[in-house]
């Protein structure tokens, strides 16, 4: 099922109902404070609230939550319209079989009992559909077990079911009264969410250098942390089955830095180093290598392995904050090439770029004006927010020629030419000055 997009409401600066479309590549600009990492940290927070743990319904330990509780999720009180979380998926797939899929949730908290619960899910499906809420009891010590079901055109008050993260618990129901409806296909779609918690890959905006020297685990893992550890592992495994990650990022440094990534094996322990692509035998432990060039290590990984394993059934998403980070600007072109060549690769993954460089907004319009990739894949936004603190997005869309459609702010870039003409006429009035005197 692939991920098509997001839609949030009360969270945090998104006060009013928010829909963020996410295509093969999706890019976030925007001022400093207008609720774009918030933005971009919703898919991880969601996705860790897919594992299947019981308890509370979002997974607020999550790294992207940062500490936060769920009064602090909500947006602030003088401005929200009242204190429901609003969720929404909608997810869809390549076959004909697999019709798109909405799922919503409502979740408030309920004070006396310090915990947030479901206060209603719906799920729709064509013409299938199913809702749960919460019922309305006396008694506060079972308010959130209890809710009221509608499963296609049956009713069913007062069942006693719970949640394990945002998954309603409903296995044992399914085996029995409820698996015979034929809206039950809309339920097993929604346990297979939990797919997401596995399929979506987080990298905050800055990120850690490998280590100088790796043990060998004995696996490979399945993603990378959010600060990009793991990432020499991941290349390491890779190496040792003759995949392909190891030589596509490798490539991207061959490329554009005239050095190769190599693994240097020391018995159970390796080190990844960069060597240079002529014979020279001088190499360097990466931990050494340039603060660049450490930074986009963990991006140039998660996205190549999401491209490898991703099929039109996984929910693959790569949601990454400035992956431009202490990038000399020459490279931010080549970064936006191998994601493009990426998704010519294979289109089931959902690249979330939060960045401010110009230069790779650019490069994606190109790839477009040569055909390198189809307009109907990209989409930009851009976060602002209001004078009252409320954050809107406004979706940018382009045709074949690379030319953007859509409230692109005109200011938006226009730092660099201002400035140029400050010092212009800066110039110019001392090249007057000195000209008088003359």
């Amino acid at each position: 099922m692939l991920l098509n997009s997001v839609t949030v409401g009360n969270y945090r600066s998104f006060v009013e109902k928010t829909k963020f479309e996410l295509r093969p590549l999706t890019l976030v600009f925007g001022q400093n404070g207008a609720g774009k990492s918030a933005l971009i940290r919703a898919l991880p927070l969601l996705a860790a609230s897919m594992d299947g743990r019981p308890g509370q319904p979002l997974a607020l330990d999550s790294a992207a939550n940062r500490g936060a509780r769920f009064q602090d999720i909500l947006a602030a009180r003088p401005i929200r319209k009242d204190a429901i979380l609003r969720l929404e998926l909608q997810l869809g797939g390549a076959n004909a079989d697999k019709p798109p899929l909405s799922v919503q949730w409502d979740l408030r908290e309920i004070p006396e009992r310090k915990q947030v619960f479901v206060d209603r899910i719906y799920a729709v499906q064509s013409d299938l559909h199913f809702e749960a809420r919460m019922a309305v009891l006396d008694d506060i010590k079972k308010l959130g077990r209890y809710y009221d079901v509608t499963l296609g055109n049956e009713v069913f008050a007062g069942i006693e079911m719970g949640f394990d993260g945002l998954l309603p618990n409903v296995q044992e129901f399914l085996s029995g009264k409820w698996g015979a409806s034929p809206s039950a296909s809309v339920l097993f779609r929604i346990l297979q969410l939990r797919q997401l918690a596995y399929e979506t890959q987080w990298l905050t905006s800055v990120r850690l250098p490998p280590p100088r020297f790796s043990l060998y685990k004995g696996f490979s893992p399945l993603r990378l942390s959010f600060d990009g550890s793991a990432a020499a592992d991941a290349l390491a495994y890779d190496e040792l089955v003759g995949g392909d990650v190891l030589p596509l990022v490798s490539s991207w440094f061959e490329k554009n830095t005239k050095q190769t990534l190599q693994i240097q094996k020391a018995n159970d322990y390796f080190s990844l180093v960069l060597g240079k692509v002529t014979d020279s035998p001088f190499v360097v432990n990466f931990a050494d290598a340039g603060e660049g060039l450490i930074q986009v290590l963990p991006v140039l990984v998660a996205c190549t392995m999401a491209a490898i394993k991703a099929t039109d059934a996984s929910t693959s998403v790569v949601a990454v904050e400035e992956p431009e980070c202490h990038l000399h600007p020459n490279l931010h072109a080549p970064l936006a090439e191998h994601l493009c060549m990426l998704i010519r690769r294979n289109s089931n993954v959902r690249y979330v770029v939060e960045t401010h460089s110009e230069i790779l907004l650019l490069a994606t319009q190109i790839a477009i004006a040569r055909g390198d990739i189809d307009p109907s894949q990209v989409i930009v936004y851009w976060a602002r927010q209001s004078a009252d603190g409320r954050s809107y997005l406004d979706p940018i869309t382009f045709d074949l020629t690379g030319k953007p459609h859509g409230d692109w702010p005109r200011s938006v870039f226009k730092e660099d030419v201002a400035k140029a003409k400050v010092l212009f006429e800066l110039q110019h009035k001392e090249w007057r000055n000195a000209s008088s005197h003359t």
